[in-house]
């Protein structure tokens, strides 16, 4: 509900702090300050919380096992998987071969996760 206010999340391991500044003193032969490779992935993010891989664990499988999952009967009953749909948006990061954003406004499952592997009758490709 909009004004409601949640549970701080501080002291859970799968929000744990991000990046702000790069604090690593590795240079490059020239000179170059050169951040570490968790460093590159979160810096730019500029959170001061980041999920953890736990934390993505335990979303994936929320959401594939879930309604939007490729076991739902929705999916069970679709001529083909969201991955070849025109309205399949693919999430960024380590979700993006398993998880998008289905954009197409008469799906049922519009501006929602889906897995790759789900799929309704609103597919791009499908046929009356």
């Amino acid at each position: 509900q909009p004004g409601t206010f949640y549970r701080n999340y501080n002291n859970l391991t799968n929000v744990p702090q991000g990046i702000l500044s790069s604090s690593n003193a590795i240079y490059n032969i020239s000179g170059s300050l050169l951040p570490t490779v968790t460093e590159v992935f979160d810096l730019g993010l500029m959170r001061p919380r980041v999920l953890s891989i736990e934390g993505r664990d335990q979303a994936s499988k929320r959401w594939y096992t879930g309604d939007r999952g490729p076991n739902s009967p929705l999916a069970q009953a679709a001529p083909k998987p969201c991955a070849s749909c025109g309205f399949f948006l693919p999430i960024a990061g380590s979700l993006r071969a398993s998880f998008g954003v289905c954009a197409n406004a008469i799906a049922p499952d519009d501006a929602r996760v889906v897995s790759v592997d789900h799929g309704c009758g609103a597919h791009s490709e499908a046929t009356l």
